[in-house]
């Protein structure tokens, strides 16, 4: 509450109109004291308005954030799903080429083979 250290002491003899105005001056400083304590109240509601503002928008800031993210993470598994694929069909591509390569070497060889018994089959000269 009030500090009442600094009122002033009715004086115990004063005359009413004294004494009057003595009162007059005590109401007139809790009043003031009122008005002040009703300016910080009034300045402390506002800040809170302030705070209170601030925290919305930061938190609709962080909700944005949260949405690209989720995008963000959404497409990444499509284009883990997409890279995947691809990895899978250049398996099949390599595995392919390679049983290309074989059978082409299996021909080679076998063609190698052929020329050999049709070679020694010619009539020696």
């Amino acid at each position: 509450m009030a500090d009442r250290s600094n009122d002033i002491p009715a004086p115990a003899d004063a005359p009413s109109v004294v004494h009057a105005r003595y009162h007059e001056v005590q109401i007139a400083r809790r009043e003031a004291e009122i008005s002040q304590l009703r300016l910080q109240l009034a300045e402390a509601e506002y800040k809170d308005q302030l705070r209170q503002q601030q925290i919305g928008t930061i938190q609709n800031e962080k909700d944005a954030l949260q949405d690209k993210n989720d995008v963000l993470q959404e497409e990444s598994s499509v284009l883990q799903k997409e890279n995947n694929a691809l990895q899978d069909g250049n398996w099949a591509i390599h595995n392919e080429v390679t049983a290309l390569q074989r059978e082409i070497a299996a021909l080679r060889s076998h063609k190698i083979e052929d020329a050999r018994e049709m070679f020694e089959r010619l009539p020696s000269i």
